[in-house]
């Protein structure tokens, strides 16, 4: 079954399209019950990091339209399903620029198409359509074993996932107003 396959190539979980409600919260409650004990404080981003960066700039990272479509399907008061996707994809998605950069230090091209192709997946569904193309990139630098053009590229990858989290943090802002 498709589920099985994404399970053995080292997917934590499935869910089949259409998604309902009912679904993601049976998901999101059996992964999110194992984060609540290392629960990742609120996103604190770095003042002198991001003072370059205008609102528009930051919101133009993430695609709002895919942040409508999860919050449509987001029947809590106060958007506490989305707000706990993008906690949880904050987290994920700066473990894996972590392990990303390790990678691409090692020239382990192998390993940065996995960690790419994850951070492609996760990013798209939050609508952050740059990074994900941006992963989509590494990913066939990764196939022709492009070292140099990877670290050029990591390097980009990783100004772009700042200007997304940041994003997300005024998505967040803007939701609770």
């Amino acid at each position: 079954s498709n589920r099985q396959k994404c399970i053995d190539s080292g997917m934590d979980d499935y869910l089949n399209k259409p998604v309902t409600q009912g679904q993601l919260r049976v998901i999101l409650n059996r992964w999110l019950a194992d984060e609540e004990a290392e629960s990742p404080a609120a996103l604190v981003l770095d003042s002198d990091g991001f003072s370059a960066l205008g609102d528009s700039t930051v919101l133009a990272s993430i695609d709002q339209h895919a942040l409508h479509e999860i919050r449509q399907l987001d029947a809590s008061s106060g958007a506490v399903v989305l707000r706990e996707i993008v906690v949880s994809y904050c987290a994920s998605s700066t473990k894996l620029m972590l392990q990303l950069r390790s990678a691409v230090a090692d020239n382990n091209s192998q390993l940065v198409a996995q960690l790419a192709h994850s951070l492609k997946g996760a990013s798209g569904q939050l609508g952050a359509t740059l990074l994900a193309s941006l992963c989509a990139d590494m990913i066939v630098s990764a196939a022709q074993n492009d070292m140099g053009k990877l670290e050029a590229q990591f390097e980009r990858v990783a100004v772009e996932h700042c200007a997304v989290l940041a994003g997300l943090e005024k998505a967040l802002q803007n939701m609770a107003a």
